[in-house]
């Protein structure tokens, strides 16, 4: 199966975005083709993205975008720039958010295809009757495997219709791990970022919500991340202040996590009711 983009589109006033306009103004239009250039080798590339961390990948991108080394670090810079955020770059790695989530409904399509002609070939190659009971069963087993797979891609990377205010299942799940991931914090500093749940919530949500449907990441992972790196002694409870540092860390978050619990077995800060705060306890279990 292919394992890549055949084509992506853009907005034809991509130009006039805010974000563009920076581009725009710092780098002129050259930058401008540059950076839709660097959107079309993300998308001709195996799985929509580009190893940087590779020193050959990032020679052949910067030959290919006219910049030197230093040249194409001061570019790929400017575009990870939070403010700017045309870009994504995490462990070396280089995508977007569009191209990511494209790629990710691509590969859903490609996988039921796949499905289906391997379904009709099944068929066309052995007639009825010809077919031993453990092969057909084996082969059904198969199928509905999946059909599985193909149902629970869907639903992870499923859209409300729009004009519709219903958050989607993902949004939800994401707005309560934002929600955890601040009360976590103030049970220890309570005055942390008053009065702003409006606007903080719903930003770190963003990026939650990227790390469930982009990074395949499950909130239960989530969540459970998060209560270990809240705990007060850990080095990571003041070096993860935000939904986009969660992001950015949670593969090193996740082994420290497990090596910490394999090192020193279960550890004292165990998730329950007693160190969720109280109007955050109906969320995450069920009422007895």
């Amino acid at each position: 199966m292919k394992d890549n983009l055949p084509f992506f589109s853009h907005d034809n006033n991509a130009r006039r975005h805010p974000k563009m306009k920076a581009l725009i103004a710092e780098y002129g239009y050259e930058g401008y083709g540059r950076f839709w250039a660097l959107n079309e080798r993300i998308a001709e590339s195996p799985n929509a993205y580009i190893d940087i961390s590779k020193k050959v990948n990032k020679l052949d991108l910067a030959q290919e975008l006219s910049f030197n080394g230093e040249e194409l670090d001061k570019f790929l810079s400017f575009l990870a720039d939070p403010e700017i955020d045309l870009i994504n770059i995490t462990e070396g790695k280089i995508t977007t958010d569009r191209i990511s989530e494209l790629y990710s409904k691509v590969v859903v399509s490609r996988e039921y295809e796949r499905d289906k002609k391997q379904r009709q070939r099944g068929n066309g190659d052995c007639p009825e009757g010809n077919m031993g009971e453990s092969d057909t069963e084996y082969n059904r087993i198969e199928r509905e495997k999946n059909k599985n797979r193909i149902k629970q891609k869907e639903k992870k990377g499923k859209e409300i219709p729009e004009g519709s205010d219903e958050p989607s299942f993902s949004e939800k799940q994401s707005l309560e791990l934002s929600t955890l991931l601040l009360t976590s914090h103030r049970k220890e500093i309570p005055d942390f970022l008053s009065g702003k749940d409006k606007s903080v919530i719903p930003k770190w949500a963003s990026d939650i919500d990227k790390l469930i449907r982009i990074d395949q990441k499950s909130p239960e992972t989530i969540r459970e991340v998060i209560l270990w790196a809240k705990i007060p002694d850990n080095f990571w409870f003041a070096n993860i202040m935000s939904g986009k540092k969660l992001r950015e860390k949670f593969e090193t978050l996740y082994g420290q996590m497990k090596m910490k619990r394999r090192s020193t077995g279960p550890p004292p800060h165990k998730i329950s009711r007693d160190n969720i705060p109280a109007d955050q306890v109906s969320k995450y279990f069920k009422q007895e």
